[in-house]
């Protein structure tokens, strides 16, 4: 991942390539994640209004295993 920006609810990061970033949103959605692409190569997430921190938790560490997964 590069360059990440967001406010509260509304979080995107850019990843190397469209391919890349692709492939990471592949592999989030078989951990349960659905996260939308944005632009080129950027990848946005946008949670339900009802999120708590075990929710970012969750994504966290499915975030964590689709990179390991990737590397």
């Amino acid at each position: 991942m590069q360059q990440t920006r967001g406010l509260v609810h509304f979080l995107s990061f850019d990843c190397e390539t469209q391919a890349m970033r692709d492939q990471l949103l592949a592999t989030l959605k078989s951990h349960g994640v659905k996260q939308g692409p944005c632009g080129k190569r950027s990848a946005r997430l946008r949670p339900t209004l009802c999120f708590e921190e075990k929710h970012a938790q969750r994504y966290l560490t499915a975030l964590d295993k689709a990179c390991a997964e990737l590397s």
